[in-house]
């Protein structure tokens, strides 16, 4: 990804911050595509990885997505990960997500992302 897709997607999303102690210590993007919520670019520092602090952050966005979901029609919360990030799809299945029956459409039609990336990638869901 070049940096002016980045900045595109970026511009696209609504960003939320998880603190502790006053500090920056993750994002998470949330990104409204048709009927859902996505769940976008999370990110932890590393020190602050295996806390809690993705799974409260994930819960807020959560909780703003079905607050607006009844206004922008959402029917379900989406998160795509790499196929081979088996802490992440752990973590994913833990909060009560479920692998997508197809993943390949999920991310075709609400995601806007190379091929070769797409071909790596898996989906999540929960309803809304």
């Amino acid at each position: 990804m070049t940096a002016a897709q980045w900045d595109d997607e970026a511009r696209r999303l609504s960003w939320y911050g998880g603190f502790l102690d006053g500090t920056l210590v993750a994002v998470m993007g949330l990104e409204y595509s048709r009927d859902a919520a996505l769940l976008r670019h999370a990110y932890i520092l590393p020190e602050h990885q295996h806390h809690g602090i993705g799974l409260r952050l994930a819960e807020h966005l959560e909780s703003v997505a079905r607050r607006d979901g009844a206004v922008r029609g959402v029917r379900r919360i989406i998160v795509g990960t790499y196929a081979r990030n088996y802490k992440a799809r752990g973590a994913l299945e833990k909060a009560g997500y479920r692998l997508s029956a197809d993943s390949g459409t999920i991310l075709r039609e609400y995601y806007a992302i190379p091929e070769e990336r797409l071909r790596t990638s898996v989906t999540y869901e929960k309803p809304a």
